[in-house]
């Protein structure tokens, strides 16, 4: 059996020590898009055939199609602020690299992460021209479990156990236990040491990426441009402590619940299927203007702990401006806020899934994973106009869920799920990228176990 994974510097001594654990008698290849990281020297092959290619760059020659071309630009947080000529040659280098790659190894099985760049989008595309199975790792906001998701559609990994489901229900339910990939912020003072911690931690990052593309020769390295070009550096602590959980006791018909995504990123560029609903701040702001015309509504919006220090002041702003729309206090968490809300409105995040455990009615605009086929407390919308009909033609009424719905909602998320925490290296005390041997067990006999079941 042949795998080939694809790696950056700091998780590739993890995912190879995954991969080598869950298929011990597999030959393992690597390739990345960094210069010198070795394997396949994906990076290498990249930068000679980019100088190779002609500026102006004729995609039907590439047996791709216009329309993919264009999905792999509006999605790439980096591409889509690039020119166009520019993004068409980088697509048609790193196209012709990542098919050289994949022919030169020949796998059966390619193991990555979740998609969240153009070049990872290339190799989920080669991958399915080769008919060869992705699997992508992503993190679950439930505590112990991952997925293997490709653009973080739902694929059903496992037949939870009851025993398993009723933990995750105690866990949730009954002990309000928070995912330990949330930013713990516990009062003001833990959202004023967030803020500076985070803006401190992007200035010096923006002046170390400044540096590095002076004197790299990996100019056109995807995580440099990003870093470089989207590190936002907005010391954003006076919108964050006019906040107050006093407004949850205003009364109206309807009480709308808005958490925010953190963006850019994959849960909104590469998991909302429909490109129109990218643009996820313009969007949220264009909603929120609109819904807060609605008479006899209240729109609550909670901003996502990680975008503390990141998010711009005159987002808050314009939020503040607009009249029955309030800003909680980012210290709430769902369970102080659900009983004083009745639905909740979400592109792909988890708050949804918590929302309708509680009973509350979810809009959304991306499918997300954990919506069970046809279910009553779950509205798609294709756009703003089909929200407000929705809402417009919702009677909101104090759902009373059941312990039976309860379990079957977490049945189905656990069911996209393996065993295992799928946690992100730290930096050592010598530098060195270190991760828990523990994981490390417990994610490869997950996947090995998912392996032969499908096998």
């Amino acid at each position: 059996m042949k795998i080939l994974c694809y790696v950056r510097p700091w998780n590739k001594r993890q995912i190879i020590s995954i991969v080598e654990n869950a298929f011990p008698r597999a030959q393992v290849n690597y390739l990345g898009d960094f210069l010198n990281l070795g394997g396949e020297n994906l990076q290498e092959k990249f930068y000679i055939k980019y100088e190779q290619l002609a500026k102006e760059i004729d995609f039907s020659k590439f047996n791709i199609s216009h329309e993919t071309v264009n999905e792999i630009i509006l999605r790439c947080r980096l591409l889509r602020s690039l020119d166009r000529s520019t993004s068409y040659r980088m697509i048609a280098a790193m196209l012709l690299s990542v098919r050289e790659v994949f022919e030169s190894t020949k796998p059966d099985l390619f193991i990555s992460l979740t998609v969240d760049s153009y070049v990872m989008h290339i190799m989920s595309h080669v991958s399915k021209e080769r008919n060869i199975t992705y699997f992508g790792f992503v993190p679950n906001f439930i505590n112990g479990y991952f997925r293997l998701t490709e653009k973080g559609e739902y694929r059903r990994l496992s037949s939870p156990s009851f025993s398993d489901i009723n933990k995750v229900y105690k866990n949730i339910v009954r002990k309000k236990q928070r995912s330990i990939f949330l930013v713990d912020v516990n009062s003001q003072t833990d959202v004023a040491k967030v803020i500076l911690k985070s803006t401190l931690k992007n200035a010096l990052r923006s002046l170390y990426f400044s540096i590095v593309m002076l004197f790299t020769n990996d100019k056109l390295n995807y995580h440099y441009l990003v870093s470089r070009k989207f590190l936002k550096i907005n010391f954003n602590f006076n919108s964050m402590r006019t906040a107050s959980t006093s407004v949850l006791k205003k009364t109206a018909i309807r009480k709308m619940y808005v958490p925010l995504q953190y963006f850019p990123e994959a849960t909104v560029d590469y998991w909302t299927e429909d490109l129109k609903l990218i643009d996820y701040e313009n969007l949220v702001l264009e909603m929120l203007v609109r819904l807060s015309k609605l008479q006899d509504s209240i729109i609550y919006v909670k901003e996502h702990p990680s975008m503390l220090g990141i998010r711009s002041e005159s987002f808050y702003s314009e939020i503040n401006l607009l009249p029955n729309v309030y800003m909680l206090p980012v210290t709430c968490t769902i369970y102080d806020i659900i009983d004083y809300v009745d639905s909740a409105i979400v592109w792909t995040g988890s708050a949804g899934f918590e929302a309708a455990l509680y009973g509350k009615q979810v809009f959304h605009f991306g499918s997300p994973y954990y919506v069970p086929n046809d279910h009553k407390l779950f509205t798609y919308c294709q756009d703003i106009d089909a929200l407000l009909e929705d809402i417009s033609n919702y009677s909101p009424n104090r759902n009373i869920i059941s312990k039976d719905s309860q379990l079957y909602l977490i049945e189905y998320i656990l069911s996209s799920c393996l065993k295992g925490n799928f946690k992100q290296p730290k930096r050592g005390r010598y530098g060195e990228w270190i991760f828990d041997q523990n994981d490390i067990e417990s994610l490869s006999r997950s996947l090995s176990v998912y392996y032969k079941s499908i096998s």
